[in-house]
């Protein structure tokens, strides 16, 4: 800003000096001054603009480097392609913890078959969302085996699992 009301006292300085020695007109020395009226309120604005142009740097820096991981759950060599799911999901004696602190699930046994509907409730920490990050395979087991159709899924293909699998998740 101070350096706009320079600018403008300079060539309104400049301007005077060069009209009263009949260099330029009046006409002209006003319209240099509502140039750089248009020209200060661009760029204020451009100004104004860079800490949200900066953020949004930092924003696709972020994305990217979320983009750029290696998921945990890799496919198996062998892994296979899941038939359409005909008739159930087993969850066999799985045991899952996040860390040595954050447990998810013990000896979890649970079928859902086919036509089935399923809906986990529970309080915060019961497990809900453990469940479904194991079945959408986010995480593998530490202990027991997630069947789908017989098949275990650290056999099969993630995107083949994922790709029959629709989730509806909300808050009361």
């Amino acid at each position: 800003m101070i350096g706009f009301i320079l600018t403008q006292i300079v060539t309104l300085s400049v301007g005077a000096s060069m009209t009263f020695s009949n260099v330029i007109s009046v006409g002209t020395l006003v319209s240099y001054q509502l140039l750089l009226v248009g020209l200060n309120l661009n760029i204020l604005a451009l100004t104004g603009s860079v800490p949200y142009f900066l953020d949004g740097i930092a924003a696709l820096r972020r994305i990217n480097d979320i983009l750029s991981e290696t998921p945990t759950i890799q496919d198996a060599p062998d892994a296979i392609d899941l038939p359409h799911f005909e008739s159930e999901i087993y969850f066999d004696n799985v045991t899952f913890n996040y860390s040595a602190e954050r447990s998810g699930v013990k000896n979890l046994s649970l079928k859902i078959r086919q036509g089935d509907f399923a809906v986990f409730v529970g309080q915060s920490g019961a497990g809900k969302s453990t469940i479904i990050n194991l079945l959408t395979r986010f995480y593998d087991p530490d202990k027991g085996r997630i069947l789908f159709d017989s098949v275990d899924l650290r056999h099969a293909t993630v995107r083949s699992l994922r790709s029959q699998i629709g989730l509806l998740m909300t808050r009361a």
